[in-house]
């Protein structure tokens, strides 16, 4: 796993003290190894991580001089061996044992088809010397960051916001969109970065430069969702537990120590049970905890899975300095507003997973395959609720109308009335609602007027096009393409690469995406048990009540700690002063939030977050 910068400029000469700059502020993502190549127009750069080939022979930018080809490359191909086998056929040698070699080299052989036959992730590029293009690409499901801007006459791009902000030329406007979604959903929406004129490369995208052209093409295409309701439940089953155990197996290539995040959810002791299924005879197992917070803690179950498949077991607790990492980490990290608390979870257990490992296979990706949401239940029963005579929609909002209103969205009220209300809506507007941590109406009484006057609402409303009429499916396919990628994966990423860690996500693999995508609906909820045949495929390998307890995850407590260790940064930070020099907020709806939060009459715990993060953010992206 590695860091990539580069600048391709339409005339003249790119600057390679420039590119070496850029790389250098990614030595997190690659600490052992950095290298530059310019020539002419281009200029790409690359810090390295060590995982396969530690010779110097897995050197970057990589070069195949003899048909004008370099790379610059980060990410795993899990299928590079074969590949490799394939073009050894066609007469091509290697010198080295690297997948950026098979991928360098397999752009000679077959151009753009290559990434087709890449089984992993990946954010690359290529520059193509006959044809004086550069090409970008980025994996299947964005698991691998690529952002991309127009700074004065050069086209820079990198793996991370940090090393574009490098260029004297790096256009700060907001996207003021980008803004509001992310005061309502906590992150900002792929494909759009929090700055107007800076993008991330959607997943499944190549990009090709030259000139002043730019042409975004996509060159994955999710299978066609097709039921195979033909096939039995036991002959589902049997091929599932099949794929799965060939993607973690496919997972485990590495020169250097492996370990397994461990929740004690489904997901991650589905990894545990396949690796052992696998012959990985030793398990380095990670989790986090907190002391003194039963709600939040799950080690308990992590204990459980560990001690049945006997992995080495290693537990780190929570430790108090929130706030500083908030100012001196979480900002760093992500270069943009990022607000799901799970991040500050995540970070410390790379940091010890570090330690140990230099890769950590994590469950991620579990729920949006195999459905593992409660909210998807409750778009099912909106369904057929919504189908239910207007005259008890009526009475039910009329009901409504009469008891309290209580603007904790995550109340049972709350939840009721945007379930009622709820089957008025598109399913893109109502899923849209569900997903989101404060209203549209709270949201934009924390912006300016100016701002929300600009504002295009329906801007990032996902599109949730049904296959065959098919709900579930929408549903999942919505939460691939936007939650997934736009915060797991992004979380997941950036506290993990923050500490040189590789994390590696088997259920997000090709060919574990393509069948969970044939499985029948109803076999991935049975009624109403979540992920049912997920759940299944690993009944025989882990204790029962592993598979069957309620939904935990990464659980943050973030009113406990606005309440205490984070309380004196919130009144610095969202001090009058402060908010003042923010030209896009409203101080009036930012103080109320405040007020009601500390007063104890509402728990706007979640918008809060989010507004202490955005007023962090802005005041060190003023002084960078």
């Amino acid at each position: 796993m590695c860091g990539i910068a580069g600048i391709y400029r339409q005339k003249g000469v790119a600057s390679e003290a420039l590119a070496r700059e850029m790389a250098q502020v990614l030595a997190h993502r690659g600490p052992d190894d950095a290298g530059v190549w310019a020539e002419g127009p281009v200029a790409l750069s690359h810090r390295r991580l060590s995982i396969l080939d530690l010779s110097p022979s897995g050197h970057q930018p990589m070069a195949f001089p003899e048909r004008g080809l370099w790379i610059s490359y980060n990410g795993e191909v899990y299928n590079y061996l074969g590949l490799r086998t394939e073009l050894e056929k066609l007469g091509y040698a290697f010198y080295s044992n690297t997948d950026t070699e098979v991928v360098l080299k397999g752009y000679a052989a077959w151009g753009e088809a290559i990434f087709t036959k890449l089984r992993g992730m990946f954010a690359l590029a290529i520059w193509d010397r006959s044809n004086q293009e550069l090409i970008l690409a980025r994996d299947p499901y964005g698991i691998k960051p690529l952002y991309y801007a127009r700074c004065g006459e050069d086209f820079v791009f990198g793996s991370e916001l940090k090393s574009l902000r490098v260029h004297p030329d790096f256009p700060t406007g907001i996207d003021q969109n980008s803004l509001f979604f992310y005061l309502r959903h906590l992150y900002v929406p792929e494909p759009r970065s929090i700055y107007s004129r800076v993008s991330r490369l959607p997943a499944g995208h190549l990009l090709r430069v030259k000139g002043n052209d730019h042409n975004l093409l996509k060159f994955h295409n999710p299978p066609e969702w097709v039921s195979n309701t033909h096939r039995s439940y036991e002959d589902t089953l049997a091929e599932l537990q099949g794929v799965l155990q060939q993607s973690v197996k496919a997972h485990l290539i590495s020169d250097v120590p492996l370990g397994v995040f461990l929740s004690g959810g489904v997901d991650s002791s589905a990894i545990v049970a396949f690796m052992r299924s696998a012959g990985v005879s030793t398990i380095k197992t990670f989790t986090i905890g907190f002391e003194g917070l039963p709600a939040y803690d799950e080690r308990q179950f992590a204990r459980q899975i560990a001690k049945h498949f006997q992995t080495d077991h290693h537990e780190v607790l929570v430790q108090p300095g929130i706030g500083k990492f908030v100012q001196e980490g979480l900002i760093t990290t992500f270069d943009e507003p990022f607000a799901n608390p799970a991040a500050l979870i995540a970070d410390e257990l790379s940091a010890f997973a570090r330690q140990e490992v230099t890769v950590a296979l994590s469950g991620l990706g579990g729920d949006e395959f195999f459905a593992g949401y409660p909210r998807y239940n409750g778009m099912l029963w909106l369904e057929h609720f919504s189908q239910l005579p207007g005259a008890i929609h009526r009475l039910i909002a009329r009901i409504l109308e009469l008891m309290p209103r209580d603007p904790d969205r995550a109340s049972f009220l709350q939840r009721l009335r945007r379930f009622v209300d709820g089957a008025k809506q598109p399913p893109e507007a109502c899923y849209d609602n569900l997903m989101s941590f404060i209203s549209d109406e709270t949201a934009k009484q924390l912006l300016s007027p100016d701002v929300v006057s600009e504002l295009n609402e329906d801007a990032y409303l996902p599109n949730s096009t049904r296959t065959n009429g098919n709900l579930l499916e929408a549903l999942l396919n919505l939460d691939q393409s936007t939650y997934m990628q736009g915060d797991l994966l992004t979380y997941s990423d950036r506290t993990s690469m923050r500490h040189s860690l590789e994390v590696r996500v088997p259920f997000c693999d090709n060919a574990v995406a393509d069948f969970a995508g044939s499985i029948p609906g109803k076999y991935k909820i049975h009624y109403g048990q979540l992920k049912s045949i997920l759940k299944d495929s690993i009944k025989s390998l882990v204790p029962m009540g592993v598979l069957y307890r309620k939904k935990g995850g990464f659980r943050v407590p973030i009113n406990e700690w606005l309440h205490g260790e984070l309380r004196p940064l919130v009144q610095e930070t969202l001090s009058q002063r402060q908010l003042d020099e923010q030209p896009f907020i409203d101080s009036k709806g930012v103080k109320k939030i405040i007020r009601d939060f500390y007063e104890g009459e509402h728990q706007y715990g979640f918008i809060l977050w989010a507004l202490l993060v955005l007023g962090v953010w802005y005041e060190k992206s003023k002084r960078c």
